[in-house]
């Protein structure tokens, strides 16, 4: 990245994701002329007078306030004339700054307030950013107990690294509704999005399913033998495995409806029951994140997971040696608390 952050005077098309209160140490704008974004903790441009008046002064204030802005922006792209109509061009860029603040949430646990977090658009004209949408987009949430994560540059430098992957993905693997590992992908940012623990550990769980494909018969053993490849060095992966067996059973106990923790017997009473699914579900966080991240930024791992073919493959009976060599230990789940 290139830093400072050089102002930009041209017009512009933008898009930013505004953010308050995060636990951030970022204490300079950062850029990347090659990502088209910048990241400040400041607003990164003067608002008209009149938003304060549109908005209402205390959330112009809270918007003011905010201590984290990632914009992206295009210097090109419309028709003459066309800079202050709102298009195709502004639409692509808040995609693509909500895409990057989601997948950033596959880096750490953010603290932040979540009922202030905005999604604007607008362009610069002659120095001036004239906003022309304004949001509340879908919240990211944190499963409860988490550990803190600090807001870095190099958090800025790999979650750009990790959208630039995956929109190179898109192009060759088109995101719909037949692709096993987009349908994955989305399970993963249902969990993300979910308020509910419960509903979080189902999402997480299907997601590992999609990248395991594990046979209807069979689905507990392979779920835990498979995963468990990915979620521990050698040494920790009987302990591993257990753990996701664990985790497996409160999933189908959310899937069918009963209480989430049901499963967890020979624990004292219903506040460590509790404890112990929540800790279960930070584990499968880390995981999933862990395991779509590696894929996302390994070009030849990817060639695995573009079809239900390549995916049986992978994790047939006889390839688990390749399997172990392919993807490997992503993560440390017995780690995480």
């Amino acid at each position: 990245m290139d830093r400072p952050a050089q102002p930009l005077t041209s017009n512009r098309k933008f898009a930013v994701i505004a953010v308050n209160n995060i636990f951030t140490n970022i204490a300079e704008p950062l850029t990347s002329s090659a990502d088209h974004t910048i990241v400040s903790d400041k607003l990164p441009f003067v608002l008209e007078d009149h938003w304060r008046d549109w908005l209402g002064t205390i959330q112009y204030d809270n918007l003011s306030g905010c201590n984290l802005f990632i914009e992206r922006y295009r210097e090109s792209g419309w028709a003459a004339g066309q800079l202050e109509i709102v298009d195709g061009v502004n639409e692509s860029l808040k995609g693509e700054v909500y895409a990057v603040f989601g997948l950033l949430h596959l880096l750490g646990n953010w603290e932040y307030d979540r009922a202030n977090f905005y999604l604007f658009s607008g362009h610069m004209k002659d120095g001036f950013a004239r906003v022309r949408q304004f949001t509340r987009p879908d919240r990211f949430q944190v499963t409860r107990e988490y550990t803190k994560s600090e807001l870095t540059a190099q958090s800025i430098e790999d979650v750009l690294a990790l959208h630039r992957a995956f929109e190179d993905l898109k192009d060759r693997l088109p995101e719909n509704e037949r692709a096993r590992f987009w349908r994955g992908f989305r399970a993963l940012f249902y969990g993300l999005k979910a308020f509910h623990a419960s509903d979080r550990l189902h999402g997480f769980v299907r997601s590992l399913e999609a990248l395991i494909l594990p046979e209807k018969s069979n689905t507990e053993k392979q779920f835990r033998d498979r995963c468990a490849i990915m979620a521990a060095p050698d040494t920790e992966e009987a302990t591993a495995r257990q753990m996701l067996g664990e985790a497996y059973k409160l999933r189908s106990d959310v899937e069918h409806v009963n209480e989430w923790d049901k499963s967890l017997v020979g624990l004292p009473d219903a506040s460590a029951r509790e404890q112990r699914a929540l800790w279960r579900t930070r584990q499968i966080e880390a995981l999933a994140s862990a395991a779509y991240r590696r894929i996302l930024l390994d070009r030849n791992l990817q060639g695995h997971f573009m079809s239900d073919v390549g995916i049986r493959a992978l994790w047939g009976p006889s390839n688990v040696t390749n399997a172990r060599a392919a993807i490997g230990n992503v993560c440390d789940i017995t780690a995480v608390k």
